[in-house]
């Protein structure tokens, strides 16, 4: 009995130091064939992602041209003819406007007289909001950005309301003062891609 399994013992251990041998004389070859598998599933990877990413950037355009477009769900509240927010927005914005940017914009927001011109302190007053100033020439994502930051960036002394403003208090208040806007203005504006 102990000759058959030590043969057998013998026998499987050849086959091992077999099967070792055979598994390092083919591992170059393997490692050939194995990284260019590999390549080929980076590059599936890499389609994947890409398509992933482009997918994710569909959903993200989408998501923001409906948040720009002011749509909002479960409201069925029309448009102000030709722009893109509605009435209880302006109402809401009037409101906003009133408690945060009148003292410094004025009550129709009308702004300084003297906008153009810097202060003693080399700092630029507050400018009109109402469409007889350059705030036409900045698309609704640049307001926006301005009301979250100030004017500090810009020259002015306009404190940032980013943590102040709730985002549909930020958005009322640009329709406010839009609200202002001829349609001419305003259609430049759109024109100069004020929606982007």
């Amino acid at each position: 009995m102990r000759a058959v399994k030590s043969c057998a013992m013998n026998s499987s251990r050849r086959s091992a130091t077999l099967k070792v041998e055979k598994v390092t004389a083919l591992n170059p070859v393997r490692s050939e064939l194995s990284r260019g598998s590999r390549q080929r599933s980076v590059y599936s990877s890499i389609k994947i992602i890409g398509r992933k990413l482009i997918m994710k950037k569909i959903v993200w355009l989408f998501c923001l041209s409906m948040w720009v477009a002011g749509c909002e769900l479960g409201s069925g509240e029309p448009k102000v003819s030709g722009r893109w927010y509605t009435q209880s927005q302006v109402d809401q914005g009037r409101k906003v406007y009133a408690e945060n940017c009148i003292r410094c914009h004025g009550e129709n927001a009308q702004g300084t007289a003297d906008w153009k011109n810097t202060n003693p302190d080399g700092s630029y007053p507050p400018p009109p909001l109402n469409g007889s100033a350059h705030a036409w020439h900045h698309p609704l994502v640049i307001l926006k950005k301005v009301i979250e930051e100030g004017g500090v960036p810009l020259g002015g002394k306009m404190p940032g309301f980013k943590e102040k403003l709730k985002e549909g208090d930020k958005l009322a208040v640009i329709s406010y003062f839009q609200s202002f806007w001829n349609d001419e203005i305003y259609g430049e504006w759109l024109s100069r891609g004020g929606l982007k």
